[in-house]
């Protein structure tokens, strides 16, 4: 599997909820949910999902929320602060097997590690995944933060 296209992003401010990787599937979303139908976030990009998971060793740290205008949110929220990368981008298709994909994944980062090293988050590898996609195509990116060459 090899990324469908490679960008760049500035900084990317999100409004959510750290949550433990315990709440596997959709339920690690729970608290972000039962927040907004309390208080929705008022500066808000496009009210499209992201994911910031962070993998220490037989650990995994997951940030959800939204992409905000601005550091001035709710106080009921957390704020998190992505800084600007690089990113290699893949497409996962939720409709084919996911482990698969994964797979294939961390294949092409494995072949491609000297060309195109990982950024990590407080030394451990990162990936942040966007959700825009998945009502219309149930397909979410999985942006892999890399330092290019």
């Amino acid at each position: 599997m090899k990324p469908v296209k490679c960008m760049e992003k500035d900084e990317i401010l999100l409004g959510g909820f750290q949550v433990g990787a315990e709440r596997e599937g959709h339920n690690h979303w729970e608290k972000f949910e039962s927040q907004t139908a309390i208080e929705d976030l008022r500066n808000t990009v496009d009210n499209s999902g992201f994911e910031m998971r962070v993998f220490p060793p037989g650990d995994e740290r997951i940030f959800t929320g939204v992409q905000v205008t601005d550091r001035d949110i709710l106080p009921s929220y957390e704020l998190l602060v992505i800084p600007a990368a690089a990113y290699a981008v893949f497409d996962i298709n939720c409709k084919n097997r996911l482990d698969k994909q994964f797979a294939g994944i961390d294949k092409w980062l494995e072949k491609n590690k000297a060309a195109c090293p990982r950024r990590e988050w407080d030394g451990w590898p990162y990936v942040v995944c966007w959700y825009g996609r998945m009502p219309t195509e149930n397909i979410f990116e999985m942006w892999i933060p890399v330092v290019p060459a």
